[in-house]
Formats: structure tokens, sequence, C-alpha cells
């Protein structure tokens, strides 16, 4: 029969502060309190610390683009749920006043190929026009590969 052993509750332990510091990744032995952390590895958050993260440019351009490709897409979504509901759903189908556009339902036009060709210029637009090449850095795999294709250029052989 197994039995399962109950999990001590987390051990608190004191910053150099004072405050009480809990480690979430770390278990701690039951029994009496023993601290397994040193306390160069607290580092309790000073005054003078920024709060604000540092984001990098390439972060901040895809939240940017990741921000209007989403808003475009919403923005389709609310033309063509509601369009195509209203004008296409619960009427009465009578084919002599059915109106037809290029051989389309009206409905299904201006519904949904409509807002599809718009959506592809929107796409083309951002892809051509919005979005900004950011610098990436190399890899470290790369620098090799620099270095023999620099020394093949100079006529050296690599």
């Amino acid at each position: 029969m197994n039995s399962i052993t109950p999990v001590p509750p987390p051990r608190f332990f004191a910053t150099p502060s004072g405050q009480k510091y809990n480690h979430p990744t770390r278990s701690f032995p039951a029994g009496p309190t023993r601290s397994l952390m040193s306390s160069s590895d607290i580092t309790p958050n000073a005054p003078d610390t920024p709060t604000a993260l540092d984001h990098t440019r390439v972060f901040l351009n895809s939240r940017r683009e990741a921000i209007v490709i989403f808003g475009a897409w919403f923005v389709a979504l609310c033309w063509s749920v509601p369009y195509c509901y209203i004008n296409g759903y619960g009427h009465q189908i009578d084919p002599e006043t059915f109106s037809t556009t290029l051989g389309i339902p009206s409905w299904l036009f201006g519904g949904i190929l409509l807002p599809w060709i718009a959506a592809d210029l929107f796409t083309t637009w951002v892809c051509f026009f919005f979005m900004q090449d950011d610098e990436l850095g190399t890899a470290g795999d790369e620098e090799g590969h620099a270095a023999a294709e620099m020394a093949a250029t100079e006529g050296g052989v690599a």
C-alpha cells in the first residue's frame, strides 16, 4: 500500500532587511527550520532598482505590429459576422428578388469577399511599409561561417 507523504508548509526566511522570503522552487525538509540558502542568494528589492522592464527594440516593434494585426482582425470580425448574420440569415429566399453581385449572393460578397480583399490589401501594406527590420545580432555558430566566407573571398583556404 502506497502512502503519500504530506508536503510540509513553505518555510519563510527573513531577508537582511527583515522581510519574509519564500523561495518557490526549493524544497525544505520537515523538522526543525534550517536555512538552505545563504544571504548572498537573497536579493531584496532595493529602492533604487528600477521596476520598469527594459524592452528591446525588437520586442517593441513586434508588439506594435501584433497590436496592429490583431486590431485589423478584430475590425474584420466586427464587420463580417454581423453583416452576414443580418443580411444572409433569417430571410425568405425568393428566386425572383434574390440579389447577386458578380454571380455571388450580395450578402456573401459584402460580408466575406470585400473584407477578404481589404484584408489582403492591408496585409500587403503592413508587410511592405509598416513593419521594420531589426538587427537580431549573430548566433554563435554564424561567426565561424562568417570567418570562413571572409577567408574564401580573400583567396585563403578556410
